[in-house]
């Protein structure tokens, strides 16, 4: 490609799965010589409250890790690298972004969060939709690329933040 790609995407997300028990009641028998009483004890079934937040985070972890190397092997890529050098960095990052998004959209998450998140997922797939087409960018067509990747990569990180706000999380750390 004829001049330098610099991306710098930062899309943050995590999600731990839900906790909660049961506990069922049970029955004992007590028994006497002459007479067999029943006792049933009643029990509650209580659910640990789930942290959203940390689930999020707990998610967003090794998407955080794949973003760090893709935009450190970015970097090192040099004024003139190949479509196919830049597709070997971008795979692993929109693999790393297909997987959570996967991961994600399996949780339950509370109402106020759930469209957020899809619409986060939304904005996600179009931004692995551009790292997965660096290999057939041209000298003609990077620079609208990389336009369109800066575009996307904002509009994932702003879900991001949107979807963080839901959960109660501040903003992500620089």
């Amino acid at each position: 490609m004829a001049r330098r790609m610099w991306c710098c995407v930062a899309v943050l997300g995590a999600v731990l799965a839900a906790c909660g028990g049961s506990t069922k009641g049970t029955s004992a028998p007590a028994t006497s010589s002459t007479v067999v009483t029943t006792t049933t004890v009643a029990r509650t079934t209580t659910s640990a409250p789930v942290d959203y937040g940390k689930t999020y985070l707990a998610l967003a972890k090794p998407l955080n890790a794949a973003g760090g190397a893709f935009n450190a092997a970015i970097g090192k890529l040099g004024s003139n690298p190949t479509s196919a050098s830049v597709q070997t960095v971008c795979t692993p990052f929109a693999d790393a972004l297909t997987t959570f998004d996967s991961k994600v959209l399996r949780v339950n998450w509370p109402a106020s969060a759930a469209t957020d998140v899809k619409a986060l997922v939304t904005a996600d797939g179009a931004l692995v939709g551009d790292l997965s087409s660096a290999q057939s960018q041209t000298v003609l067509s990077a620079s609208s690329w990389e336009s369109a990747l800066s575009s996307d990569a904002s509009k994932s990180s702003t879900a991001a933040n949107i979807v963080r706000a839901d959960l109660g999380l501040g903003p992500p750390r620089s």
